[in-house]
């Protein structure tokens, strides 16, 4: 999250333990609204603050990729043509920076907000467009003078759809 650890590494566990123990501030809900006819992006948010927090806070809207193949070079070894990429940054919908939300916010207080791109189509670049099914979108606040991250939240592009269960079935039973 940005904070500064001790370069040990014997006193990391101790320090991420320490962090993750620690109640968020806030949550975050993004939902995504895609356009296939247009390949547009709509992404809004929503950052819900569960407690009264004053410092300087900016937010950042991201589209990451997952399964791209392609040339890794191996540790040790020969490079693998064939890797499998995930998270693979794509860009930032709300400029190199994010935005800034405000400096004072009370528990219960709702800041909203919307971000758009068009995902690329590849067009006669060499590189291959992006794949819908395969993007996500974090959105992330972030201590603006710190960059320590205070929340992050993640939402596929696409939804994956979950199957109904059949007439012999439970709830949560795939066959």
């Amino acid at each position: 999250n940005g904070t500064k650890m001790s370069t040990s590494v014997n006193n990391w566990l101790t320090t991420v333990t320490d962090l993750v123990a620690e109640e968020a501030q806030m949550t975050i809900d993004v939902s995504c609204d895609y356009d296939d006819s247009n390949r547009n992006l709509k992404v809004d948010y929503a950052v819900n603050f569960t407690s009264d927090i004053n410092k300087d806070l900016s937010v950042m809207v991201w589209i990451m990729e997952n399964h791209i193949v392609g040339l890794q070079n191996m540790p040790g070894g020969a490079p693998n043509p064939l890797y499998e990429h995930n998270h693979v940054l794509r860009a930032s919908l709300n400029g190199d920076w994010g935005q800034k939300i405000g400096s004072s916010f009370k528990n219960g207080r709702v800041e909203e907000g919307t971000a758009s791109i068009t995902l690329y189509n590849g067009g006669a670049d060499p590189k291959p467009a992006w794949v819908p099914e395969n993007c996500q979108v974090v959105v992330w606040v972030f201590d603006t003078a710190t960059k320590a991250v205070e929340q992050a939240a993640l939402a596929d592009v696409i939804p994956a759809v979950t199957p109904e269960p059949g007439p012999d079935e439970e709830p949560g039973e795939v066959e």
